[in-house]
């Protein structure tokens, strides 16, 4: 039987997971909301937090800018030239309100990323304590082995979680998931943001339903099942609502950034004068006397 982890080896693992975790927030969300001390231990490490990419603003920042711009526009724009739209913050200058509203975004990823590092250490506690022999061999096994080898070869800490993760699995998909439901939640909160801005709090707005979409959003989104017209809300509707977290699915609301994790319901501004045309399945431009005159002198040359 494998001979069970000492205190000391415990405590230097669980301080790898702190360590992973506490770089992962500050280099990819914030490294404002690390303690003094958290700073200090990462500092110790060489992990220079002014090298930081402010991944939940990239995206609440897209969002803004793909209203601006228009949808269309923004998605066919290079990687090179959205980076520098999305630094160039004069472009886009945030409000109070939206600078508060980003804010509260990465507090949540925050939170959430730090509520993972907690869940891992509880499992890997929880492993160490089992009395379900086999389980506890299992497991046992899989965390001394990857902690001995991190500590006699100094491995980075990337490579202590990944040997783990490969092990277990349910620790990177919950990364995944935190981090796919945090960037569509800043992305659609940029767009909301901006529509409000530019056309007001009682813009009206609806959800690009993929025809991949699960039940729960054809029901909250659309007004008859796959492929009918959108349900329409207001902005400040929806942002009323606020998240889906926390609520069971028969208590699901409609919401601006992401239904459920893996959400890919995209929030949309419908412009003034416009109405759902079916033969489309999209919103056009109401046709009025006056268009329906222009199109008439409108003539096209075949061939």
């Amino acid at each position: 039987m494998l001979r069970s982890l000492s205190p000391s080896e415990v405590n230097d693992l669980l301080q790898i997971i702190d360590t992973h975790f506490n770089k992962f927030g500050a280099l990819n969300i914030n490294p404002d909301f690390l303690t003094p001390h958290e700073k200090i231990l990462l500092q110790d490490a060489g992990v220079d937090l002014s090298a930081y990419t402010p991944t939940v603003e990239n995206a609440f920042r897209y969002g803004m800018l793909s209203v601006a711009l228009g949808t269309e526009r923004a998605k066919n724009m290079s990687e090179y030239e959205l980076k520098r739209y999305i630094k160039a913050k004069k472009f886009l200058p945030m409000d109070a309100r939206e600078k508060e509203v980003l804010r509260s975004l990465e507090h949540q990823a925050y939170h959430e990323i730090k509520g993972l590092g907690l869940r891992i250490k509880q499992d890997i506690n929880r492993a160490i304590i089992e009395q379900d022999v086999i389980k506890r061999e299992k497991y046992e096994g899989v965390i001394k082995n990857s902690a001995k080898e991190t500590i006699i070869n100094r491995e980075s800490v990337k490579d202590m979680t990944r040997r783990i993760g490969e092990q277990t699995g349910d620790w990177a998909r919950d990364l995944d998931r935190i981090s796919d439901y945090i960037l569509h939640e800043a992305h659609d909160t940029g767009r909301a943001m901006e529509v409000k801005k530019m056309y007001g709090k009682k813009a009206k707005v609806y959800k690009h339903v993929f025809n991949q979409a699960c039940a729960q959003c054809v029901k909250l989104y659309l007004t008859n099942g796959q492929g009918s017209e959108p349900r329409i809300y207001t902005v400040d509707e929806l942002m009323r609502n606020g998240s889906n977290i926390g609520r069971k699915t028969k208590d699901w609301k409609p919401v601006i950034g992401a239904t459920h994790p893996w959400c890919r319901c995209e929030l949309e501004y419908i412009p003034e004068g416009y109405e759902w045309n079916e033969k489309k399945n999209s919103y056009e431009i109401k046709a009025t006397k006056e268009i329906e005159d222009i199109r008439k002198l409108i003539k096209f040359k075949k061939g």
